[in-house]
């Protein structure tokens, strides 16, 4: 993930490289044009057009670099910064050496060494433009100034006003620079943020699951002793001669194959199946298949079941799926006396689950954070959890959930999934 965020960062920086050296060609060319015909200096405008044109030609490729999907390393934006030393380097060493008051424009670049790379890079570039400000104090081309600036009054004054504009270019560069930079930082911490709490949710889920998967395994003996008393009992005469008993055993034998039923979905999802697991299945009968099952369990509740998806339509379902649309229900049928409505369809590359009621709509805290464990208005023991494993399983699949209380009141529960779960979020 350090990788993810590094590469992020870099690819940023390089997008913040480019978009300086264009404005830096820029203000090269504005300059040398304006001291060439506006200030009468005289410069060899032949070879400053041409290191300008290099320049263009090598950030495009810097520009046409970002847009491609290899990683970018350091050493790329090292080799950019030193291209701009060195185009800098001839452009003073032909208009006057240590004298032209541009001159301080190296120490941008070492400010962008300092704050985009490694220190052993930043260093290099201070040696770099060192020996290149030793060189220009000793080879460069003298400025050839018209004759009514050859007093010294008016030759430092012209000197004054090139200081002057580098001060405002300096200025207006490390502002945007640093800016973009404080940016780019903060967008890292909060995905670092974002990160440590994914992890934590992650580590209580697998709490939840291993007491789930421990109390499952608790609960097989005593419900295998009961399904073995319920069978004995089925042979005792006084139950056979009264069908009120006889009605109530097999009610109480359908309860118990129910909730061996139900273990052995907690085992599956724990990752102890029984020779179950996820599989590819047609998406319209799973879902219908999972309704069909839910209203089985609620003979009492209204379900106004909507299916929207295509009969084609292929689809990597896991049992932890369907328990998430459980408990998607039985939220609504909680919340609302009246009828609840599941409509399901696909559009743009992903599956929709949408859960409406005609309750009193999500509490405020809830709305703010529905994917905190425990976060609820029941007082009911050991509520708030339904939420939050609906959202973390959207989240493991790729997908998310999105709760709002509509206008005409009620809530409403989206989960958003991608058409195959298995190129998720996992």
């Amino acid at each position: 993930m350090d990788d993810t965020f590094d590469e992020r960062a870099r690819r940023k920086n390089l997008a913040l490289l480019v978009r300086l050296r264009w404005i830096a060609i820029l203000g090269q060319g504005l300059t040398t044009g304006l001291l060439h015909f506006g200030f009468g200096v005289v410069l060899p405008l032949g070879p400053m057009a041409l290191v300008i044109a290099l320049q263009a030609l090598i950030n495009l490729a810097g520009w046409l670099r970002g847009r491609s999907r290899r990683p970018v390393a350091g050493g790329e934006l090292l080799a950019m910064l030193m291209a701009d030393v060195a185009a800098l380097t001839v452009m003073f060493g032909l208009s006057g050496g240590t004298t032209n008051p541009f001159i301080s424009l190296f120490l941008l670049q070492i400010i962008l060494g300092a704050l985009l790379l490694r220190p052993w890079a930043a260093w290099l570039l201070v040696a770099t433009t060192s020996l290149a400000w030793i060189g220009l104090s000793r080879f460069h081309r003298p400025l050839e100034l018209p004759h009514h600036h050859g007093e010294g009054q008016n030759l430092f004054d012209l000197h004054l006003l090139g200081m002057f504009i580098c001060f405002l270019l300096a200025a207006a560069l490390l502002v945007r620079i640093i800016s973009q930079i404080r940016d780019t930082l903060r967008e890292r911490d909060t995905a670092l943020a974002d990160l440590r709490c994914q992890r934590s949710e992650e580590d209580h889920l697998i709490r939840i699951g291993l007491l789930a998967s421990g109390a499952a395994h608790e609960l097989g003996s005593p419900l295998a002793t009961i399904s073995v008393i319920l069978g004995d009992w089925r042979g005792l005469p006084q139950i056979a001669a009264d069908p009120g008993l006889a009605r109530d055993l097999a009610e109480a034998e359908s309860q118990v194959e129910r909730c061996k039923r139900i273990i052995t979905g907690i085992l599956a999802s724990s990752g102890a199946a029984r020779g179950e697991g996820a599989a590819s299945t047609s998406a319209g009968e799973f879902f219908d298949a999972a309704v069909a099952e839910w209203r089985a369990h609620h003979p009492g509740a209204v379900l106004d079941y909507l299916n929207r998806l295509p009969p084609d339509l292929v689809f990597i379902a896991d049992l932890s799926l369907r328990q998430a649309l459980f408990n998607l229900l039985d939220n609504a049928q909680k919340a609302s006396a009246a009828a609840i409505r599941l409509e399901i369809g696909a559009t743009d590359g992903r599956i929709e689950l949408t859960v409406t009621d005609q309750g009193s709509g999500f509490a405020p805290q809830i709305l703010a954070a529905p994917a905190r464990p425990w976060n609820t208005t029941s007082d009911r023991e050991g509520a708030g959890l339904g939420l939050f494993l609906c959202s973390n399983v959207a989240r493991r699949f790729g997908g998310a959930l999105k709760l709002r209380n509509p206008r005409g009141g009620g809530a409403e529960a989206a989960m958003i999934l991608p058409l195959d779960p298995a190129t998720g979020g996992n």
